[in-house]
């Protein structure tokens, strides 16, 4: 997210993923996308909402996201690799304030590395 900030001077905020992600849009095509520990806005009709704790989305339902001008206020995005195989009890318990979701290169699949 540091990133984010100090790169995109030009974002409107920094809580919409279609402004985020619009310069590596492209190279994200690969991939299924796993939310979880959500908290949004969005006056849109979206692939996620406020009855589940995660989702996994594919690449045209995240496109839905990403298209819309929903803000992302809180939560884990993360890209996987399509048709990798993820353990969702550990996607369901997954949350920001777990240490273990911020260590590099362990993370929800054993297959991902």
């Amino acid at each position: 997210m540091n990133w984010v900030i100090r790169s995109t001077k030009t974002i409107r905020f920094h809580t919409n993923l279609h402004e985020i992600l619009k310069p590596i849009w492209n190279d994200l095509t690969e991939y299924d996308w796993v939310l979880s520990d959500l908290d949004f806005i969005s006056d849109e009709t979206i692939p996620i909402n406020f009855d589940h704790d995660y989702f996994i989305l594919n690449q045209e339902q995240f496109k839905e996201l990403y298209q819309s001008y929903t803000q992302i206020i809180w939560g884990i995005i993360s890209a996987v690799p399509k048709n990798i195989d993820l353990d969702k009890n550990l996607i369901a318990e997954l949350s920001t304030e777990d240490k273990k979701v911020w260590i590099k290169d362990d993370f929800l699949s054993p297959n991902l590395f």
